[in-house]
């Protein structure tokens, strides 16, 4: 539901745009008939509307959402990418948040120099 107010379309084009419908295979049968495993993208759900009826809903992966925002095209297209990474980053969170600025530094010229160690080495 989330993802619709991001992509600003109503919940049930992003339903039928998941599920499919009559009209159009959706991405979940198309990913599973590819045996793709549409679960790495979408987890069924459910919600409770105004009327306390269960609906059907969908939590988006990152995977999920990318795969919605490539559907979408023009302005919309480049605002909901926009909306769910930041979000996603959001979600994942500063490694470095609350530490000083010195400490910060430290660490981030440490994890420089280890990449640039594994490029030179090759080891991992």
């Amino acid at each position: 539901y989330e993802v619709a107010e991001m992509m600003e379309v109503e919940h049930a084009k992003v339903l039928r745009m998941i599920e499919g419908d009559k009209t159009h295979i959706g991405i979940i049968p198309t990913l599973d008939k590819a045996q793709m495993g549409s679960i790495s993208y979408f987890i069924k759900s459910s919600y409770k509307d105004s009327m306390n009826r269960e609906k059907v809903c969908y939590e988006c992966t990152k995977l999920g959402c990318d795969m919605l925002a490539n559907k979408m095209t023009g302005e919309k297209g480049i605002v909901f990418t926009a909306r769910y990474v930041k979000k996603f980053n959001e979600m994942i969170g500063d490694p470095y948040k609350g530490i000083s600025t010195e400490l910060r530094s430290i660490l981030m010229l440490d994890k420089k120099q280890q990449e640039i160690e594994k490029r030179v080495t090759g080891i991992e």
